[in-house]
């Protein structure tokens, strides 16, 4: 059961981090994008 919770919290943080990494990407594709 313990396992179980863990394994939930780190998925909760990973899906965050990929979230955050796709956003900044798009972000910088948009920024690089408007000054060509």
């Amino acid at each position: 059961m313990i396992i179980y919770i863990i394994n939930v919290y780190y998925i909760k943080i990973l899906m965050c981090y990929v979230v955050e990494k796709i956003t900044t990407t798009v972000n910088v594709v948009k920024i690089l994008g408007r000054t060509q």
